[in-house]
């Protein structure tokens, strides 16, 4: 069988005999366990590739609930603020909608420094949304943004295998790219009488 498989070779297949059949009903059945297992293999390689000393990287919630609502990352520099942090969460929808972003609620953290974070982010990075809960964040780019997306579950998989992707490189290199932004802002906001 190719790597790719339409649906139309998938459903011949499986409907080609009882033991092709009923294989295919359990691989359907599997493939929310499947999910869960490739998320929570992934969270660990994931933090590992991220830990540095100065930092605090939590994927609990990925390693604890990978498929449920609001679940994703917390990547914070020890010496911000204990409200702000990095992260990359699922909205409402389990594996759906990811975004990342810096949260820091408004009734947590100081408006003008809600306000400099903000701007610092939005001159460099053009997109970027606010709400009460973030400071500033913006959907993951693409496919990634949906971890029950055949290639993006691919791309977990091969993370959590010490397999470097596309994915893996995107996810560090946004992480860092905020993280100097927002550290950046914070210096700034130190100096600011």
């Amino acid at each position: 069988m190719s790597a790719t498989l339409s649906q139309k070779e998938i459903i011949n297949h499986a409907t080609k005999d009882e033991h092709n059949f009923r294989v295919a009903m359990e691989v359907v059945r599997a493939f929310p366990e499947l999910c869960k297992q490739v998320i929570h293999d992934f969270s660990q390689k994931f933090k590992s590739t991220l830990e540095k000393p100065g930092y605090k990287v939590d994927t609990s919630r990925w390693e604890n609930s990978p498929t449920g609502s609001n679940t994703g990352m917390t990547y914070q520099q020890d010496s911000w603020p204990p409200d702000i942090a990095i992260r990359i969460e699922a909205q409402q929808s389990g594996i759906h909608n990811y975004v990342i972003g810096v949260n820091g609620r408004k009734d947590k953290i100081d408006c003008q420094v809600r306000e400099k974070i903000y701007t610092a982010l939005n001159s460099k990075i053009m997109g970027g949304k606010q709400t009460e809960w973030y400071i500033w964040y913006e959907d993951l780019k693409g496919d990634y943004k949906n971890f029950d997306n055949p290639q993006t579950l691919i791309a977990l998989y091969k993370i959590a295998n010490d397999q470097q992707t596309e994915m893996l490189d995107y996810l560090t290199n946004r992480i860092r790219e905020i993280e100097q932004i927002v550290r950046e802002a914070l210096t700034e906001e130190k100096r600011t009488p």
